[in-house]
């Protein structure tokens, strides 16, 4: 797959160009104009996903489930959507997210932002079954038991919830359960020293290796602020 450096577009392999002929921005190429975003978080997500389908680490016709713990605003999500999620017929997407987080009066507004985002790129996608999509909200911890008492299985899963030392262990334990073996986890935020002693993505995931010790193998990527596992072993 050929990948364009201006918009973030995966094109086909036939195709004779790897950048937008018409140049445009991601925002006005690749998402519907009338998404709201204020916050622009998910290059990191996106720069890897693409470098792991650019050396075949993942292969974008095999994603057929996409979990993501932590929505914000689902600008993600809607890139997954339409770049991949869209392009097989198989595919779904989940989302878990309480954006308790967030203070009371900015947490609906967010929440109904992130809703509407998903609803106008699922309607520019032309996406009617809701089996597609899924938003579970609230408590990470309570959706992902539930889920894996369900036998449910992902292709992919970006852990980007809550990023205390006992939250993100519990969310990439009970992930890592969810994952299909040669599986990828995105752990977000895994170093963040800007956001102080709260985030602790990176001590989380030390105690998390203890227990998977030789089960998983790191991915290479290009952005440092993730680490990137694949399951290698049930």
């Amino acid at each position: 797959m050929l990948i364009c450096s201006i918009c973030n577009r995966f094109h086909n392999d036939d195709c004779d160009y790897t950048h937008c002929q018409c140049q445009a921005s991601i925002d006005e190429n690749c998402f519907p104009s009338n998404l709201e975003f204020t916050q622009d978080w998910t290059h990191p997500t996106i720069d890897n996903i693409k470098e792991m389908i650019s050396t075949r680490v993942i292969n974008p016709n095999e994603i057929h489930s996409y979990l993501e713990v932590g929505i914000f605003e689902a600008r993600s999500a809607c890139f997954m959507l339409r770049e991949i999620i869209c392009k097989n017929e198989t595919s779904s997407y989940t989302g878990i997210d309480s954006w308790s987080r967030w203070k009371k009066k900015t947490c609906a507004t967010i929440k109904d932002r992130a809703t509407r985002n998903l609803e106008i790129t699922k309607d520019s996608l032309n996406i009617k079954e809701h089996s597609v999509i899924t938003i579970l909200n609230g408590d990470s911890a309570n959706n992902l038991s539930s889920m894996t008492i369900a036998s449910k299985k992902y292709t992919i899963i970006l852990v980007d919830g809550d990023h205390t030392l006992e939250g993100a262990l519990i969310d990439m334990l009970l992930c890592w359960k969810l994952l299909r073996k040669d599986g990828i986890m995105i752990l977000d935020d895994y170093v963040h020293s800007s956001m102080g002693g709260a985030y602790a993505v990176d001590e989380a995931f030390d105690l998390f290796s203890t227990v998977h010790v030789g089960k998983f193998k790191q991915i290479k990527i290009p952005s440092t602020s993730q680490m990137v596992i694949q399951k290698t072993t049930e």
